[in-house]
């Protein structure tokens, strides 16, 4: 597992330290700095949304995507950005070891995991000291994303591809803000696709001569190519990993997840996510990007918000619960041709999946928390005793257990009346389904361990 750690730390409001640490080195160290800063940015841009700090932090890293070496030299050489917190003020990069601890602070955390199907992302980001405010969309500024950026390019300003890549990766983030800020719905697709965009953007490692790659196949359509970077027929994406690779196959698009020399395809919603943005960032190319005049990115919000007079009710009711989950914050993917959105959720025990689905015909959607334990064959029928009598005392939703390949998910649901969405019962919904997995989780974990089903019930009712 690769993980990178980031603080920024403010000793006063006009200064700012920024520590950086990794557990690894190299070339996987510097990728994983470029994702993590870019999913602080899409972090940020998410939370600010469309005000007007939002726009002048996406016309700021759209314009990196532009910028030549030196002018990005020149940037780095200095130690003040504009626009920090909620003044406008400039601030200032001081050294950490010279600043004093600061009562607020950002820490951050990237880990990067792979287990047997997918890539995953664990992204947290704690603000530490800034109360109530804390909470508000204007607390995550500009100034604090930029001093990140100033911070990284200055302690490698020797190397220049990784200041050109990172810089092309920053500007990415403000170019698919300034054009779609609805796509930061989801920051993880956002990230790893302008992480990789930005990485390949300068001539890849050139292939080792004495290193063999062995030909490998992808599962979808057969079509071989190797691990070399430059490879015509897997196309390379970035990961930091010394020993997992993504790539893509040329011939039918397909995701590929190669772990150890094994091949499997990366599942639907992961890979379609982080192709739509890679897709719209290679349609248009740096030296084409304009970035829009204040008019201009207002016209572009209207009509992002404008919905089709006639449209089905499955489209309408999705784009709907797009908006709320927007409205909250809460990253999403979608499914290609289905009517879902996949999301996660995390408790003190680790993260699961989470998705909605919408039921069209019978105006319903139905938000499911999927267990991260699947239940051997063995241990599904005790299994099954203690969901049941669990189910017995839940006022809200209830768990389900498919007993032909072991999954245990807890489903609450949604009528929409009048094809119209409440905000506040899909909150509701949300965290009584997310709770509720929390609340069970160990005591799952103990039945599908061995302990017997009441012993188990028993365990949870008296903690």
């Amino acid at each position: 597992m690769i993980e990178t750690n980031l603080e920024v730390r403010f000793p006063r409001d006009d200064e700012a330290a920024v520590l950086l640490e990794s557990n690894t080195a190299g070339a996987i160290e510097k990728q994983a700095e470029i994702i993590l800063f870019c999913l602080y940015a899409a972090r940020a841009i998410s939370n600010l949304r469309q005000t007007e700090a939002a726009r002048a932090l996406t016309r700021s890293l759209a314009g990196f995507e532009r910028a030549s070496t030196q002018s990005l030299l020149e940037f780095a050489s200095g130690d003040v950005v504009e626009g920090h917190s909620r003044n406008d003020r400039e601030v200032r990069l001081v050294p950490s070891d010279q600043s004093s601890p600061g009562d607020k602070t950002f820490d951050v955390s990237v880990r990067f995991l792979g287990d047997e199907t997918n890539p995953r992302i664990l992204f947290a980001m704690k603000p530490k000291g800034f109360g109530l405010l804390g909470k508000s969309v204007d607390f995550y500024a500009p100034g604090s994303v930029l001093i990140v950026l100033l911070s990284l390019l200055k302690r490698r300003s020797s190397d220049t591809s990784y200041i050109q890549r990172l810089a092309r990766s920053a500007g990415a983030i403000g170019r698919l803000a300034l054009t779609d800020i609805y796509a930061f719905g989801n920051q993880m697709d956002v990230a790893v696709a302008a992480a990789d965009f930005g990485w390949r953007a300068v001539a890849l490692e050139e292939v080792d001569a004495s290193e063999s790659y062995p030909l490998l196949e992808c599962p979808s359509c057969g079509n071989s190519g190797s691990l070399a970077p430059g490879d015509e027929q897997l196309e390379y994406r970035l990961w930091p990993s010394e020993t997992e690779r993504i790539r893509r196959c040329r011939r039918c698009g397909a995701g590929l997840w190669v772990q150890d020399g094994e091949v499997r395809m990366i599942s639907s919603p992961t890979w379609t996510g982080i192709e739509t943005m890679h897709a719209r960032l290679e349609d248009g190319q740096p030296s084409l990007v304009s970035v829009p005049e204040e008019d201009d990115l207002a016209e572009i919000e209207d009509d992002s918000e404008a919905a089709p007079e006639e449209s089905t009710v499955e489209s309408s009711l999705l784009a709907e619960l797009k908006k709320v989950f927007t409205s909250y914050r809460w990253p999403y993917s979608e499914v290609e041709g289905m009517p879902v959105l996949l999301s996660e959720l995390a408790g003190p025990l680790g993260s699961w999946t989470f998705y909605a689905q919408i039921i069209e015909d019978q105006e319903l959607i139905v938000f499911y928390s999927v267990c991260p334990l699947s239940v051997p064959e063995g241990r599904r029928p005790e299994t099954a005793d203690f969901l049941t009598r669990a189910n017995y005392g839940l006022a809200v939703g209830n768990f389900e257990l498919d007993f032909d390949d072991g999954e245990i998910r807890y489903k609450t649901v949604l009528e929409v009346e009048g094809r119209r969405i409440s905000k506040a019962l899909v909150k509701k919904l949300v965290r009584a389904n997310g709770l509720a997995m929390e609340t069970y989780l160990p005591a799952i974990g103990a039945v599908v361990g061995g302990t017997p089903s009441l012993p188990a019930l028993d365990r949870l009712t008296s903690d």
